[in-house]
């Protein structure tokens, strides 16, 4: 992970992944099917990813990174992140549930 990365940018990849769940709901909203279907699950996939990848930085940011000094795998700091991730992606469905249901509106 970047050592470098700032609090600021953590939140910014937090909003990606909110707005990337946004956008994968209209696109299988429009699309409709088996493609829409496949759209929301590549979009999903995709915002957890993104919220993987940023909590882990935080978590790193915060002295919890998964590999150690030696190349060994910290595995308590790696149940933690995952942890960690779990309650954002959580707090992300609920903030961006406005957003959604706006989206929801829009593509009937």
């Amino acid at each position: 992970m970047n050592a470098t990365i700032t609090p600021k940018e953590i939140v910014a990849g937090f909003a990606v992944a909110g707005v990337t769940l946004c956008l994968g709901i209209y696109f299988s909203m429009k699309a409709g099917g088996d493609t829409g279907t496949l759209l929301i699950r590549v979009f999903y996939v995709l915002a957890a990813l993104i919220v993987l990848k940023f909590t882990f930085a935080w978590g790193c940011m915060r002295g919890f990174p998964t590999r150690r000094q030696d190349g060994s795998i910290a595995v308590s700091h790696l149940m933690r992140n995952l942890v960690m991730s779990a309650i954002v992606w959580c707090a992300l469905l609920f903030l961006f549930a406005p957003v959604v249901m706006l989206t929801f509106k829009l593509t009937r």
